[in-house]
C-alpha cells in the first residue's frame, strides 16, 4: 500500500497489549524485558472514511475473504485483502484480535500516510499494569551470564 502505511489500534488496553506481544501472549507468561519498552496509550480516533467491518457476516462477500483474516500469519494474504479494501474506499478495517478471545474486543487497522499525524494519545499506562489487567504473569529476566558466578564443584579424592 506504499506510500501509505497502517496504524493498528484495539478496543481495549488488554487487547492492544496482547496483540503487541504476539507469541509471548500465548503462554500468559511474559518476561519483564519484553514489556520494558512498551507503553499502552489511549487515543480518540477520527476517521475520514468508513472501516470495512470484517466481524460482520456480510464480509464473506469480499472475494477470497474467510475467517482466516482474523488469525492468519500469512502477511501477503492479509496485505492483499487490505489493499483491495483500501482501493474501494475503506479507510481501514475492523477485525477480531488474534490473541484475545472476548467477543467485545476488536482490532482496527487504519490506512493512511506513514506516521501518526493527527493521533494524540491522552492516557498512557505502563505495560506491566496492563499485563496484570490481562491476567499475564510477568517473569523476572534471567540473569546476564556476566552476572553469574560459576563455582566448580570440589574434586573428590
Amino acid at each position: 500500500m506504499a506510500p501509505d502505511g497502517t496504524c493498528y489500534f484495539a478496543s481495549s488496553a488488554t487487547a492492544a497489549l496482547r496483540e503487541r506481544l504476539g507469541a509471548h501472549a500465548h503462554s500468559n507468561r511474559v518476561p519483564a524485558s519484553v514489556l520494558a519498552n512498551i507503553v499502552v496509550s489511549h487515543s480518540e480516533l477520527r476517521l475520514d472514511s468508513d472501516l470495512a467491518d470484517l466481524c460482520h457476516g456480510e464480509a464473506i462477500r469480499v472475494v477470497g475473504m474467510n475467517r482466516e483474516v482474523h488469525t492468519t500469519a500469512d502477511y501477503e494474504t492479509t496485505r492483499a485483502w487490505a489493499t483491495h479494501l483500501h482501493s474501494v474506499g475503506h479507510g481501514g478495517i475492523q477485525y477480531q484480535p488474534r490473541r484475545t478471545m472476548g467477543p467485545s474486543d476488536h482490532s482496527f487497522a487504519i490506512f493512511g500516510p506513514e506516521g501518526v499525524e493527527g493521533v494524540v494519545p491522552d492516557v498512557y499506562k505502563p505495560s506491566t499494569e496492563v499485563a496484570a489487567e490481562a491476567g499475564l504473569t510477568v517473569l523476572p529476566d534471567a540473569p546476564d551470564l556476566k552476572q553469574v558466578r560459576v563455582i566448580r564443584p570440589a574434586r573428590s579424592r
